[in-house]
């Protein structure tokens, strides 16, 4: 077996001259004749591995911006073909009962590259070395050595562990999760943040974001205009190994335009967003959006802009974060990691505070104001020995609410826990999932509740038949789901922002009101993501995504740990992690355990359990759990930090949580 590392590939994702330290780019052999021969490489990172490439850059490394400084990043990887190996209509001859997969569509991988589960786009069925038809809906789950092992013979793998599996599914299996390439179709998360933050240079200048977005609207030559300007300011601290790695404060404005143009057929749009801290700057964008109009076809989601109305704290100045957010938390932080080392404890961790003000103005008198600021924290704790691990995380508005002495202590009782190890094989659990990977859970529930996904029969929300859901009861009475802007302490953008049009977005919708709105009310589907233009393809009220999510269950009460005790023997699931959507049409998500799975009997903790990877549907957990606590501020794992912050969930106990398969990761 031959893989190798390329950033030279024609047509390659990763391919490029120079790499960000001005290393000229290279093919390189990652695993030669089996044997792993190589690595992604840096400058500094071939200064440690002088024995591979003559200790040079192989150029891998990257910078997501001229601020910051590079790091490695994944070269085009490729598995090469045998070069007297047998054609994919040969190897199909040699197999008597088996599947053929054409494609990939979503996949799932946990954090050490072990276990893993993928889809097709297409899926034909082997009889006797035949294509015998096709299947719907496969999905493969495995781990990386017994795949590369188990070909050319009929060996067993040399690591048994926990059974290869096919599943099949109802419905279509595509990208759904975040992080990854999406379907074009999809629903996207509502302004969501890149995996890097772009990160620009302080202002040096007197403009407001005021004048940047008045300066925009009398430069568009187009019908109608809408500019957005964002003032963002965030802090951050990041910790390993006991000690503050690095610290920083961002400033930088963004400025989306909007460009409208009457056409004999419609009205065209044309959308473009930039960085900008001057009018010069900000004609840049205003240009492209307006040519990117006049070049469009008609839209179809084409309706009045919102118009005249105005905030009374228009005029007033962006508000900042600064590293003084840590005044209180950063000294206690130190004393955390004084006592972690002292007690052979590795603390790992971060804190970020953001806070954008952001100005939407429009050719129709549209000026509005909001400021949001976020903030969130995550400490990981492990032993020396890098085997146990344990992790606790939140989200905030003021970090003078956030205690690092707290934060300390409750991810050191968490780790406690793994000094007992126990190993338990894959299969259904009575499982109790804590607000934050109840959260996990929840926030695919609700990016999918596209209305005109729904409405043409390709989610969960759909009825058969046709049309959607809405007026029927979908989950267990006395489940209520929800979004609020004025939620005490989840405050979000009480007025719409959209950049660009898709199926739960629509540009048109600019400056729309927001309130309460009622996804689920007592186990009834009460709404669904709506633009004015999918609500009259429904018949049904519009009803924008909100920047929020709330989930209550009546009579619920206690803690989790209230759960823990009620419970005989069971699981105890702290953290979900990479989770990926199988098929849409039941919800059905794929995902792993992390940091934190641990064994309850006689309602207390008895030890940590090996992680597993798990099939699920949020909308289905919501029709067979059997108690529920009280609904408390959570914050997500998997989705928390770069797209959606602002929940509150209860803990849930499922009596038969599927956990599919065994991870070896830790």
């Amino acid at each position: 077996m031959n893989v190798t590392g390329d950033r030279t590939v024609e047509h390659g994702l990763s391919t490029v001259g120079y790499d960000d330290e001005g290393v000229q780019t290279r093919e390189w052999d990652i695993v030669k004749d089996g044997v792993l021969v190589g690595y992604q490489l840096d400058r500094s990172m071939g200064h440690m591995k002088p024995e591979l490439h003559e200790g040079r850059s192989n150029g891998c490394a990257y910078a997501d911006s001229p601020g910051h400084i590079p790091i490695q990043r994944m070269a085009n990887v490729s598995l090469q073909a045998a070069p007297d190996g047998p054609s994919t209509d040969e190897l199909i001859g040699k197999v008597e009962r088996g599947i053929y997969i054409v494609g990939d569509k979503s996949w799932s991988i946990d954090m050490q590259r072990f276990n893993f589960q993928f889809t097709g786009q297409r899926f034909f069925k082997i009889t006797d070395g035949k294509l015998d038809g096709q299947l719907r809906d496969v999905a493969y789950q495995g781990d990386h050595h017994r795949l590369l092992e188990l070909h050319g013979g009929r060996r067993r793998p040399r690591h048994p562990g926990a059974g290869r599996r096919v599943q099949l599914r109802q419905g279509s299996a595509r990208s759904g999760g975040r992080r990854q390439p999406r379907s074009a179709d999809g629903a996207v998360p509502r302004r969501p943040h890149p995996q890097h933050h772009r990160r620009g240079r302080p202002l040096m200048t007197a403009h407001t974001p005021q004048q940047l977005v008045e300066h925009a609207l009398a430069t568009s030559t187009a019908d109608d205009c809408i500019a957005i300007a964002a003032d963002s300011s965030s802090a951050n601290l990041r910790w390993a190994n006991n000690t503050l790695t690095t610290n920083g404060v961002m400033v930088s404005v963004d400025v989306t335009v909007i460009s409208f143009v009457a056409r004999g057929d419609g009205v065209a749009t044309g959308s473009v967003s930039g960085s900008a801290s001057t009018p010069e700057q900000v004609e840049t964008p205003v240009k492209a959006a307006d040519a990117a109009a006049r070049s469009a076809s008609a839209a179809e989601d084409a309706a009045d802009p919102v118009a005249d109305h105005t905030s009374t704290d228009w005029d007033a100045a962006p508000e900042r974060t600064g590293i003084k957010a840590y005044d209180s938390f950063a000294p206690a932080l130190g004393e955390a990691f004084r006592a972690a080392s002292a007690e052979d404890r590795l603390l790992y961790g971060f804190v970020s505070h953001e806070v954008v003000t952001t100005y939407p103005g429009s050719s129709r008198g549209l000026r509005l104001r909001h400021v949001q600021p976020t903030g969130h924290y995550a400490c990981t704790a492990k032993d020396l020995g890098l085997s146990e691990s344990a992790r606790v995380g939140g989200a905030t508005r003021d970090f003078a609410e956030v205690d690092a002495a707290t934060m300390a202590e409750q991810v050191k009782q968490r780790l406690a826990r793994a000094e007992r190890q126990i190993e338990l094989p894959a299969g259904r659990y009575d499982t109790i999932l804590p607000p934050t990977s109840v959260a996990d859970l929840m926030i695919d529930a609700y990016w999918g509740a596209g209305a005109r996904v729904a409405h043409e029969g390709e989610s969960v929300y759909s009825r058969t038949g046709g049309g959607t859901k809405i007026g029927e009861r979908i989950v267990k009475q006395g489940v209520h789901l929800w979004s609020d802007p004025a939620y005490t302490g989840l405050q979000c953008t009480p007025f719409n922002i959209a950049g660009a049009s898709d199926n739960t977005e629509s540009v048109f919708d600019n400056g729309l009101p927001l309130g309460r709105t009622d996804w689920i009310a007592d186990g009834t589907l009460s709404a669904l993501l709506q633009t004015r233009h999918s609500a009259v393809m429904t018949g049904q009220p519009v009803t924008p995504m909100i920047d929020n999510l709330v989930l209550e269950v009546d009579g619920g009460q206690g803690s989790e740990m209230d759960l823990v005790a009620g419970m005989d023997k069971g699981l105890l699931v702290t953290c979900l992690w990479y989770i990926r959507e199988v098929d849409p049409q039941t919800m059905l998500l794929t995902g792993l355990t992390r940091d934190g799975v641990y064994l309850v009997e006689g309602g207390e903790i008895v030890g940590a359990v090996n992680n597993f990877r798990w099939n699920e549907s949020p909308i289905d957990l919501l029709n067979r759990f059997s108690h529920a606590s009280a609904t408390v501020p959570s914050f997500s794992r998997e989705w928390g930090d770069d797209y959606f912050s602002r929940t509150a969930m209860p803990a849930l106990r499922i009596p038969d949580f599927n956990m599919s398969s065994v991870s070896q990761a830790q």
